[in-house]
């Protein structure tokens, strides 16, 4: 990938499309040539080999989080990668932050239909989730409330500390 433009191998032009196009398609194989060390062209080759690097990390990592939270449904799960900057971190962050609010709400919701499964007097789930989630608590505290309205004597019992399997 020399800059002389009379001497420029058009292979070298060719295999930084052919790496690039890749990585555009989310493909990490593909590696190129070395350049002669201390160059301009190994400093292109060496950046563009760091990115493939970070990139494969981070797309297995959030991969792993995925499919651990939201199909194995093992929650508590976090992605750990280090040495992410801008955008890179805050997806990073994202998907933590998605993973973790996500197992909050489902243990909580487990603990309460537990309980109430079980016939016990629990407290109502908090009001705090969006969208879908929010209708399923809601939905959990209206059988809460049916709940304590049937009971004699509608005390309720603090929230288990009992945890999700």
């Amino acid at each position: 990938m020399t800059t002389d433009q009379s001497s420029a191998p058009t292979s070298d032009w060719t295999h930084m499309l052919d790496a690039l196009s890749a990585l555009r398609h989310g493909e990490f194989a593909p590696r190129l040539p070395p350049q002669p060390a201390g160059t301009p062209e190994a400093a292109v080759v060496n950046a563009y080999h760091d990115l493939v690097l970070h990139l494969n990390r981070l797309t297995a990592e959030l991969t792993r989080v995925v499919r651990e939270v939201g199909i194995d449904s093992r929650l508590g799960c976090q992605a750990e990668v280090a040495e992410l900057d801008g955008r890179w971190r805050e997806l990073h962050d994202e998907v933590n932050q998605m993973a973790a609010l996500l197992t909050l709400q489902i243990r909580q919701l487990w603990t309460t239909t537990n309980a109430l499964a079980k016939g016990a007097a629990v407290a109502p789930l908090p009001q705090d989730a969006r969208g879908e989630m929010r209708g399923v608590q809601v939905a959990v505290n209206q059988l809460v409330e049916r709940q304590q309205a049937a009971r004699p004597s509608s005390s309720v019992e603090p929230r288990s500390s009992e945890q999700a399997p």
